[in-house]
C-alpha cells in the first residue's frame, strides 16, 4: 500500500512573510527581503548594525543618515527591533526615503525640483510632472531649454489650435516673451511651469486658464475686449435671474 507523503511544511519565515505582505500590501518576496535582513525580533540592533541591514535591503552601498535615524527609531532597535512597526514605516515612506535610496542621484535632484517648483506654485507634484514629460517632448535637441523655435511648435498643439499660422507669430513671440522671465532667448523648466499652469493647466491659483479656459487666457493676453470680459467675470458675481 503506497502511503501518502504530506506536503512539506514551509519554514515559519515564509509564513510569517506571507501574513505581514497581504497585510501591509507588499510584495512577498520583499517582506522576504526585510525579514532576513533585520531577522525576526525582538532583540535590541545597534544603529551600525541596523544601517548595514538596510544596505542589504536596498542593495546600496549607504544610506542617508536622515532615513536612517527615520527608519531606527520607527523600529524601536534601541529596545528591540518591531518588524511590523518598521514595516509600516517602510510603506508610509516607500515614494520618498525609499525610492530616494534606489533612485540615482540625478533622480533624486530632480525629483527635489519637481517638488520645489511644486510647492512655490502651490499645485501638485503630478501636475508639474506633467508639465515637465511636455517640456521634454518638445525640448527636441535635449539642451535643457526651449529655444523660440521649439516654442512655436508647441504652443498649439497645448492650446490644441491646428498648427502656429492659426495663432500667428507675433502672438507666439509676446507669449514667449512672458515664458522668457529672464530674457535670455530661450525658456528653462522652472520659467515653463509656471507659463504652462498659467495658460495651460488650470491648477495654479493665479492661472487665467481655470477662470476661462486654456484658449481664452491665450487670447485673452492680446485682445482688450477679453481682458475686459475675464477681469469683470472675475471680479463681478453673476447676477441671479428674477423668477
Amino acid at each position: 500500500m503506497e502511503v501518502e507523503v504530506p506536503p512539506p511544511t514551509p519554514p515559519v519565515t515564509y509564513v510569517r512573510a506571507a501574513i505581514l505582505a497581504r497585510r501591509f500590501r507588499l510584495d512577498a518576496r520583499e517582506v522576504m527581503r526585510i525579514l532576513k535582513a533585520f531577522g525576526s525580533g525582538p532583540e535590541a540592533m545597534g544603529m551600525e548594525e541596523f544601517r548595514c541591514a538596510m544596505c542589504r535591503v536596498f542593495d546600496v552601498g549607504e544610506v542617508r543618515k536622515d532615513t536612517l535615524d527615520s527608519a531606527f527609531e520607527a523600529a524601536g532597535c534601541g529596545s528591540g527591533i518591531d518588524v511590523e512597526r518598521l514595516l509600516a514605516w517602510y510603506v508610509q515612506n516607500m515614494f520618498t526615503e525609499v525610492n530616494a535610496l534606489k533612485a540615482s542621484p540625478d533622480q533624486v535632484a530632480n525629483d527635489d525640483r519637481v517638488s520645489e517648483l511644486a510647492k512655490r506654485h502651490q499645485c501638485r507634484v503630478c501636475t508639474v510632472d506633467r508639465a515637465q514629460f511636455q517640456f521634454q517632448r518638445f525640448d527636441q535637441d535635449r539642451s535643457g531649454d526651449i529655444d523660440f523655435e521649439e516654442f512655436q511648435e508647441l504652443v498649439p498643439k497645448l492650446l490644441h489650435t491646428p498648427s502656429s499660422g492659426d495663432v500667428g507669430e507675433r502672438r507666439i513671440r509676446t507669449l514667449f516673451g512672458e515664458a522668457d522671465t529672464d530674457k535670455n532667448g530661450s525658456v528653462d523648466f522652472p520659467e515653463f511651469t509656471a507659463w504652462y499652469l498659467q495658460y495651460v493647466n488650470p491648477e495654479g491659483p493665479n492661472s487665467n486658464a481655470a477662470k476661462s479656459g486654456a484658449v481664452d487666457a491665450f487670447h485673452g493676453s492680446h485682445y482688450p475686449s477679453i481682458q475686459r470680459r475675464m477681469f469683470e467675470g472675475v471680479q463681478q458675481p453673476q447676477r441671479r435671474r428674477s423668477l
